[in-house]
């Protein structure tokens, strides 16, 4: 199979099979005569492997691992599962900090009036805040404008 065939039978690019060759993910395939790589069934499994592997988040070095672990002989399923263990623990960490910043932008877009200057939407005044609304547990709240009269009286009897 030509490249581009195999392209179409996994949806991955053809750059992107070159990128993983280069890797080492995929093995550099043969060439006819004429210099066209000839691509067999394993690189089709293969590649839809990383495929799938990459859709559920995993990075192209724990890819690499598994895919040693799937040739290693002497190696058990719980390696495996180890991995998938870790890999969802991590996805749980980043779906609790997208819920953090969904929920920090939220605040901040309910607290923009909705009319007057940029300057004093929240949404853009407050953004260097963001960091310390996101994942502040004890203050998730948004801070006054500093522009307003409550961010002033605040600013004023701190000094």
């Amino acid at each position: 199979m030509t490249i581009g065939t195999v392209a179409r039978l996994t949806g991955v690019s053809i750059e992107t099979i070159r990128f993983y060759e280069r890797e080492g993910l995929v093995a550099d395939p043969p060439r006819k005569e004429s210099g066209y790589r000839l691509y067999g069934a394993e690189t089709l499994s293969r590649l839809r492997f990383i495929h799938r592997a990459r859709e559920l988040g995993f990075s192209l070095g724990e890819i690499k691992e598994l895919l040693f672990l799937r040739i290693a002989p002497n190696d058990t399923c719980d390696h495996i599962v180890e991995k998938a263990e870790e890999k969802i623990l991590e996805i749980d960490e980043k779906v609790e900090a997208l819920l953090r910043m969904k929920e920090a932008l939220e605040a901040l877009a309910r607290a923009c009036p909705g009319r007057g200057p940029v300057a004093q939407c929240p949404v853009i005044d407050e953004t260097d805040d963001f960091y310390r609304i996101v994942y502040d547990p004890v203050r998730r709240q948004v801070p006054p404008r500093r522009n307003s009269s409550e961010g002033k009286r605040a600013l004023r009897s701190k000094s």
